[in-house]
């Protein structure tokens, strides 16, 4: 291929192609240079409740999602940090979308998805691997052949970045036109809605997703290391004079009738014990959910999600 120093078609093809095979590395990238131009009162990490559950559009004054698939608290924490670090004006709040699982998740430690993940995109951006001995790392530009395709590599690299955060601020949210809702139970629904997928059906998929949470909370090494980082991200957030706000989002009926009893006081009595102004919310306590809420056993679909962001705007933005 011919080298180029300024190829306006080729920039544009390389972005895409990065973003098509890289968008998770590539969302993320973008939220933490967009806080860096606007104005956000709305910090909000987490998992891929946070990204299921929020429309950010619903929040007043502004929201940044951090969030993303299968995120455990370790990179929330390097999240939250990094984002205040960017940012044009402080947020005000942080809203942190938790499983009942969270305290037994690390990443760094427990499946080769999640080595994969740091790999390719938090050791990328954060430059930290936690507690994985990472020998290498993906490089994304090498991956793309910039380094071979461009006469002035450092120059492209900065055009393709532009180009790329340029393009995921525009969709406005993760979800879009280019990036569909799906997750790993959407092949075994096979397009049918969880409202209309057969009760049988329903309740083997939530038993399966559920056995695969209650298998961390015999992770007592991570349960004690989340344990500490929860309570410093607490203690960061409110030196920054940012209020937490930790909230369980809705799960189904039939989902939280298989996830582990124990699970339910966990969070909040690790909670309890710390000494900062903190805000909790469990909205599977709450009975106002059905299942035209739900996508799958445990994430929201479009609706839930904008019942969900209006209910956290309303309690914590508007009547505060």
């Amino acid at each position: 291929m011919e080298k180029n120093t300024v190829n306006t078609s080729l920039i544009d093809s390389t972005a895409i192609k990065i973003i098509k095979n890289h968008y998770n590395f590539c969302h993320l990238h973008a939220m933490l240079e967009k806080i860096q131009h606007i104005s956000v009162e709305n910090l909000i990490v987490g998992s891929s409740y946070g990204l299921y559950g929020i429309i950010e559009s619903l929040f007043q004054n502004g929201a940044l999602n951090l969030s993303m698939h299968n995120q455990d608290i370790y990179y929330d924490f390097l999240a939250v940090k990094q984002a205040v670090k960017n940012a044009y004006t402080k947020p005000k709040r942080c809203f942190i979308l938790l499983g009942y699982y969270a305290l037994g998740q690390d990443l760094s430690s427990q499946s080769r998805l999640g080595h994969t993940l740091i790999k390719q995109i938090y050791y990328p951006l954060y430059r930290d691997s936690h507690n994985l001995d990472l020998s290498e790392y993906f490089d994304i530009w090498k991956w793309a052949d910039v380094y071979q395709t461009f006469d002035c590599p450092d120059n492209a690299i900065l055009e393709l970045k532009e180009t790329i955060d340029y393009f995921i601020w525009q969709q406005g949210s993760y979800f879009n036109s280019h990036c569909e809702r799906g997750t790993s139970m959407s092949e075994k629904l096979n397009g049918i809605l969880w409202d209309k997928c057969q009760p049988s059906l329903r309740t083997q998929l939530a038993q399966e997703r559920a056995d695969s949470h209650n298998k961390l909370i015999h992770y007592e090494t991570s349960i004690c290391e989340n344990k500490q980082l929860l309570d410093k991200l607490m203690l960061y957030l409110s030196s920054q004079e940012i209020q937490p706000i930790i909230v369980i989002p809705p799960f189904s009926d039939e989902y939280n009738h298989f996830i582990l009893p124990a699970y339910h006081e966990q969070i909040l009595n690790v909670l309890e014990k710390m000494p900062y102004d903190i805000h909790y919310i469990d909205f599977n306590h709450y009975k106002i959910w059905s299942s035209l809420d739900f996508f799958d056993a445990d994430h929201l679909s479009q609706q839930g999600a904008i019942r969900l962001s209006a209910l956290l705007n309303d309690t914590f933005i508007l009547n505060q």
